[in-house]
Protein backbone atom coordinates (compact mmCIF):
# COMPACT_ATOMS: atom_id res chain seq x y z
CA UNK A 1 0.00 0.00 0.00
CA UNK A 2 1.06 3.48 -0.86
CA UNK A 3 0.33 6.88 1.41
CA UNK A 4 1.38 10.09 -0.64
CA UNK A 5 1.70 12.86 2.45
CA UNK A 6 1.03 16.82 1.59
CA UNK A 7 2.25 18.86 3.75
CA UNK A 8 -0.30 21.94 4.14
CA UNK A 9 1.70 25.00 4.59
CA UNK A 10 0.08 28.32 6.46
CA UNK A 11 1.34 31.54 5.80
CA UNK A 12 2.74 33.60 9.02
CA UNK A 13 0.49 36.59 7.95
CA UNK A 14 -0.87 38.32 4.92
CA UNK A 15 -0.66 41.65 3.46
CA UNK A 16 -3.14 43.75 1.60
CA UNK A 17 -3.14 47.22 -0.07
CA UNK A 18 -6.12 49.72 -1.00
CA UNK A 19 -5.80 51.03 -4.78
CA UNK A 20 -5.06 54.79 -5.34
CA UNK A 21 -6.20 57.24 -7.97
CA UNK A 22 -3.98 60.57 -7.51
CA UNK A 23 -2.89 63.27 -9.82
CA UNK A 24 0.67 63.71 -10.80
CA UNK A 25 2.39 65.30 -7.61
CA UNK A 26 0.10 64.84 -5.63
CA UNK A 27 0.80 65.14 -1.78
CA UNK A 28 -2.10 64.67 0.13
CA UNK A 29 -4.15 61.56 -1.23
CA UNK A 30 -1.20 59.75 -1.99
CA UNK A 31 -0.79 56.92 0.66
CA UNK A 32 -1.97 53.80 0.72
CA UNK A 33 -3.26 51.63 4.14
CA UNK A 34 -1.41 48.42 3.95
CA UNK A 35 -2.92 45.84 6.24
CA UNK A 36 -1.10 43.24 7.44
CA UNK A 37 -3.47 40.25 9.44
CA UNK A 38 -1.88 37.50 11.01
CA UNK A 39 -2.48 33.77 10.27
CA UNK A 40 -2.71 31.66 13.22
CA UNK A 41 -0.96 32.45 16.26
CA UNK A 42 2.04 34.28 15.08
CA UNK A 43 3.17 37.56 17.09
CA UNK A 44 5.95 39.82 16.43
CA UNK A 45 7.87 41.71 14.11
CA UNK A 46 6.92 42.09 9.84
CA UNK A 47 9.37 43.67 7.77
CA UNK A 48 8.11 45.57 4.83
CA UNK A 49 8.99 47.06 1.62
CA UNK A 50 7.76 48.37 -1.43
CA UNK A 51 8.98 48.77 -5.21
CA UNK A 52 7.40 49.38 -8.35
CA UNK A 53 6.96 46.85 -10.32
CA UNK A 54 4.73 47.59 -13.58
CA UNK A 55 4.46 50.70 -15.19
CA UNK A 56 3.01 52.52 -18.71
CA UNK A 57 5.58 51.74 -21.70
CA UNK A 58 8.23 54.68 -22.12
CA UNK A 59 6.90 56.34 -19.08
CA UNK A 60 8.64 59.51 -17.35
CA UNK A 61 9.51 60.23 -14.11
CA UNK A 62 8.08 57.12 -12.88
CA UNK A 63 6.78 57.31 -9.64
CA UNK A 64 8.24 55.72 -6.71
CA UNK A 65 7.26 54.41 -2.98
CA UNK A 66 8.32 54.44 1.06
CA UNK A 67 6.89 52.78 3.71
CA UNK A 68 7.61 52.37 7.80
CA UNK A 69 10.56 49.76 7.80
CA UNK A 70 8.70 47.23 10.02
CA UNK A 71 5.19 46.65 11.95
CA UNK A 72 4.83 44.97 15.43
CA UNK A 73 2.00 42.42 15.60
CA UNK A 74 1.48 41.98 19.43
CA UNK A 75 -1.61 40.10 19.18
CA UNK A 76 -4.62 38.54 16.60
CA UNK A 77 -5.58 41.95 15.60
CA UNK A 78 -4.63 43.28 12.05
CA UNK A 79 -1.58 46.41 11.91
CA UNK A 80 -1.45 48.78 9.25
CA UNK A 81 1.39 51.36 7.62
CA UNK A 82 1.02 54.03 5.23
CA UNK A 83 2.92 53.66 1.96
CA UNK A 84 3.44 56.84 0.00
CA UNK A 85 3.25 57.40 -3.20
CA UNK A 86 5.84 60.35 -4.40
CA UNK A 87 5.03 61.48 -8.24
CA UNK A 88 6.30 64.66 -10.22
CA UNK A 89 3.65 67.00 -11.06
CA UNK A 90 3.83 68.99 -14.53
CA UNK A 91 5.79 72.03 -14.26
CA UNK A 92 7.02 75.30 -16.56
CA UNK A 93 10.56 76.24 -16.89
CA UNK A 94 12.15 80.22 -17.75
CA UNK A 95 14.90 80.15 -19.35
CA UNK A 96 16.72 84.07 -20.90
CA UNK A 97 17.20 83.66 -24.77
CA UNK A 98 20.20 85.41 -25.92
CA UNK A 99 19.40 85.61 -29.42
CA UNK A 100 16.12 86.93 -30.25
CA UNK A 101 14.90 84.98 -33.95
CA UNK A 102 15.88 81.77 -35.60
CA UNK A 103 18.95 81.28 -37.33
CA UNK A 104 18.31 82.30 -40.52
CA UNK A 105 17.66 85.40 -39.44
CA UNK A 106 20.92 85.76 -37.57
CA UNK A 107 22.75 84.62 -40.79
CA UNK A 108 21.15 87.75 -42.37
CA UNK A 109 21.64 90.15 -40.14
CA UNK A 110 25.23 89.19 -39.04
CA UNK A 111 26.61 88.46 -42.92
CA UNK A 112 24.46 90.73 -44.69
CA UNK A 113 25.74 93.79 -42.56
CA UNK A 114 29.40 92.30 -43.42
CA UNK A 115 28.69 92.00 -46.96
CA UNK A 116 27.25 95.82 -46.79
CA UNK A 117 30.17 96.81 -44.94
CA UNK A 118 32.48 94.97 -47.64
CA UNK A 119 30.76 96.47 -50.86
CA UNK A 120 31.32 100.09 -49.18
CA UNK A 121 34.91 99.40 -48.72
CA UNK A 122 35.09 98.47 -52.67
CA UNK A 123 33.50 101.43 -53.34
CA UNK A 124 36.16 103.63 -51.30
CA UNK A 125 39.21 102.37 -53.20
CA UNK A 126 36.99 102.60 -56.66
CA UNK A 127 35.40 106.28 -56.40
CA UNK A 128 36.29 109.94 -56.89
CA UNK A 129 37.98 111.71 -53.52
CA UNK A 130 34.49 113.15 -53.17
CA UNK A 131 32.88 109.87 -53.83
CA UNK A 132 35.41 107.91 -51.38
CA UNK A 133 34.74 111.02 -48.34
CA UNK A 134 30.57 110.19 -48.43
CA UNK A 135 30.98 106.38 -48.80
CA UNK A 136 33.42 106.54 -45.42
CA UNK A 137 30.63 108.38 -43.85
CA UNK A 138 27.93 105.85 -44.88
CA UNK A 139 30.34 103.15 -43.73
CA UNK A 140 30.81 104.64 -40.46
CA UNK A 141 27.12 105.17 -39.99
CA UNK A 142 26.16 101.77 -41.23
CA UNK A 143 28.51 100.56 -39.06
CA UNK A 144 27.49 102.65 -36.37
CA UNK A 145 23.87 101.15 -36.13
CA UNK A 146 24.95 97.26 -36.69
CA UNK A 147 26.98 97.71 -33.73
CA UNK A 148 24.00 99.25 -31.43
CA UNK A 149 22.36 96.70 -33.05
CA UNK A 150 24.10 94.14 -31.60
CA UNK A 151 24.83 92.77 -34.69
CA UNK A 152 21.52 90.89 -34.99
CA UNK A 153 22.39 89.19 -32.23
CA UNK A 154 19.70 91.24 -29.83
CA UNK A 155 19.20 89.60 -26.44
CA UNK A 156 15.48 88.13 -26.78
CA UNK A 157 12.87 87.82 -23.94
CA UNK A 158 12.31 84.48 -21.74
CA UNK A 159 11.47 81.56 -23.45
CA UNK A 160 9.05 79.10 -21.19
CA UNK A 161 8.92 75.61 -20.93
CA UNK A 162 6.85 72.92 -20.54
CA UNK A 163 8.32 70.05 -18.09
CA UNK A 164 5.96 67.02 -18.30
CA UNK A 165 5.00 65.65 -15.22
CA UNK A 166 4.63 61.43 -14.33
CA UNK A 167 3.52 60.02 -17.15
CA UNK A 168 -0.27 59.13 -16.19
CA UNK A 169 -1.56 55.66 -16.39
CA UNK A 170 -1.46 52.65 -14.07
CA UNK A 171 1.32 51.45 -12.30
CA UNK A 172 1.50 48.44 -10.07
CA UNK A 173 3.80 48.37 -6.72
CA UNK A 174 4.34 45.35 -4.75
CA UNK A 175 4.45 45.34 -0.89
CA UNK A 176 6.84 42.45 0.30
CA UNK A 177 6.66 41.31 3.82
CA UNK A 178 9.86 39.41 5.92
CA UNK A 179 10.77 38.09 9.17
CA UNK A 180 14.16 40.47 8.78
CA UNK A 181 15.18 43.21 7.50
CA UNK A 182 15.75 43.14 3.67
CA UNK A 183 14.76 39.16 4.35
CA UNK A 184 13.29 36.43 2.68
CA UNK A 185 9.45 37.81 1.75
CA UNK A 186 7.39 35.58 3.39
CA UNK A 187 4.48 36.69 1.44
CA UNK A 188 3.02 39.92 -0.86
CA UNK A 189 0.75 42.35 -2.04
CA UNK A 190 -0.36 44.75 -5.05
CA UNK A 191 -0.87 47.97 -4.82
CA UNK A 192 -2.82 49.33 -8.34
CA UNK A 193 -1.85 53.54 -8.47
CA UNK A 194 -3.36 55.59 -10.99
CA UNK A 195 -2.11 58.64 -11.64
CA UNK A 196 -4.11 61.08 -13.98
Amino acid sequence: MTFTVTQGTTLPFSLSGTALTIAAGATTGNTSTVTVTPEGSFIGSVYLSCVLTSFPTAAIHRPACSIPASVDITSATAATAAMTISSTAPSTITTSSSVRGGNGQIWIATNGGLLFCGLLLVGCFTSSKRRRLSISLAFLLALGGFMACGGGNNGGGPHTQQVPGTTAGNYTFTVNGAFSANGVSQTQATVNVTIQ
